[in-house]
């Protein structure tokens, strides 16, 4: 076998595939910078309150904002001879001829940056591509504390924004984007939207109230009566937050013929994002959209749309409350039996999921899915010794 001796190095390996790209820079971590300004005030001898800015930057995040094998967009002024082949009349008379000889291929082939390679693969655990940014500002409001000997109550509030430029990576390992790549690797810039997780208003409110009978307490202290209802307590959590922001639609139609990103659509200014239904509070999954399809529009051939990586709106907001009742029963000096019941959702509330982004599909803007559980019921018997 006439196998190539090593060390050896070929200009043509790889020639007409996709290879993959090692960034000497992917090794690099993160960087976070964080900052927080908090004041608080006792209320009560067991109460408090803490009002707090907090504010992170983070730089070099992962991204899927470099394309590196993009034709440049000033090329879109070509217009349809980009699709032409390069040994074509039109071609030729444009005076674009092939970057090498043996060439073979489309215009928009003929003018990337390596127009040997099919692509350049940057999904990789070598790449990793670190040209991301975020910023997130917060403001944040917490009561805590026993307001009665028998109420210990916890409430906090967050009101936030959280921006960045397409560092919303769900696997880490793959480095995967988790909703979409930039459209334009040459204008990053546009990247900068809401980030997946953006959650502006939270409310959390968390209580545990013991009643008051049974020993040690204010009522039935003694006695059968003290027996059966001494030792309950009631606790939950009470979960009230936006909804999380919905990707811009993907356009019926684009053609932008440079080896670019994900292209989004036009936003068409002044009309809602929201159908009708959504923006007045009866929407109804079963009965219509939850997104106007007027809002948006698919860009004109050669044009990048001017949407940005989230759409402005969000799915429904999340409205959750999870109880639990609790009795400790005292059997002997050292042996009690405890009984659980906890309630998930107890209020069955629905919260829906994304609708459907596709602008050329029937469906568009309709709701398909949910995101939460329905209620939940359980129980739990435990002998404590």
């Amino acid at each position: 076998m006439n196998f190539p001796i090593e060390p050896f190095v070929s200009p043509t390996f790889d020639n007409g595939q996709t290879p993959s790209y090692a960034d000497p820079k992917s090794g690099r971590p993160p960087i976070a910078q964080n900052w927080q300004l908090s004041i608080q005030r006792q209320l009560a001898k067991n109460l408090t309150m803490e009002t707090a800015y907090v504010g992170t930057k983070g730089d070099h995040l992962i991204t899927a904002n470099e394309i590196l094998d993009q034709v440049d967009p000033k090329y879109l002024t070509l217009g349809s001879l980009l699709n032409a082949d390069i040994n074509s009349s039109s071609a030729q008379a444009a005076g674009i001829t092939a970057p090498y000889p043996g060439f073979s291929g489309t215009v928009a082939q003929a003018l990337r940056p390596f127009p040997q390679y099919q692509g350049i693969s940057t999904n990789n655990v070598f790449c990793a591509d670190k040209t991301g940014n975020s910023t997130y500002h917060a403001l944040q409001l917490k009561v805590q504390g026993k307001v009665r000997n028998d109420l210990t109550l916890s409430v906090a509030y967050t009101y936030s924004k959280n921006l960045n430029d397409n560092s919303n990576v769900m696997s880490l390992a793959n480095f995967t984007p988790s909703y979409y790549s930039a459209q334009n690797g040459y204008n990053r810039r546009a990247e900068k939207t809401y980030a997946a997780g953006d959650i502006p208003q939270n409310l959390v409110i968390g209580y545990v109230y013991d009643l008051p009978f049974g020993t040690g307490k204010a009522y039935l202290t003694r006695g059968v009566g003290s027996k059966i209802v001494g030792g309950w307590s009631l606790g939950g959590v009470l979960t009230y937050q936006s909804g999380v922001p919905i990707p811009s639609p993907y356009p019926a139609f684009s053609e932008v013929p440079l080896y670019a990103g994900q292209i989004r659509p036009n936003r068409v200014l002044g009309v809602p994002v929201l159908s009708d239904a959504a923006r007045s509070g009866n929407f109804d999954p079963g009965t219509g959209p939850y997104l106007n399809v007027a809002a948006w529009s698919s860009p004109d051939p050669f044009n990048f749309g001017n949407a940005a990586g989230m759409s402005g709106a969000r799915i429904p907001a999340l409205l959750d409350e999870d109880v639990s009742i609790l009795k400790t029963t005292p059997l002997t000096e050292k042996l009690k039996l405890q009984f659980r019941a906890e309630a998930f959702n107890v209020a069955n509330r629905t919260e829906f999921g994304f609708p459907n982004l596709s602008l050329g599909s029937s469906g568009f803007g309709t709701i398909a899915s949910q995101q939460n559980r329905p209620r939940t019921i359980q129980f739990g018997l435990k002998l404590l010794f």
